[in-house]
């Protein structure tokens, strides 16, 4: 048996993104972030707010689960 055999939790790639983009919403209070929206609207591509978008819904189900709440899933309805 080795000695170094303790375990250390795997960080995934996701979690790792997460924690930047965390820090980067946290480190200036003082930021507009309406200001901020408006420069990725108007000067990056669509795909990105698009997957903005898509961690917002994810995050958004994901709080609500914690807090006990009743998750809302977009209803597509039948093909």
């Amino acid at each position: 048996m080795s000695r170094f055999s303790i375990r250390k939790p795997a960080v995934t790639k996701e979690h790792q993104i997460a924690t930047r983009i965390a820090r980067a919403l946290t480190e200036d209070f003082n930021a507009d972030l309406e200001g901020v929206g408006y420069y990725i609207g108007s000067d990056f591509a669509p795909i990105i707010f698009h997957r903005l978008e898509t961690m917002y819904l994810a995050s958004r189900d994901e709080h609500d689960r914690i807090m006990g709440r009743e998750v809302q899933t977009e209803g597509f309805g039948k093909w």
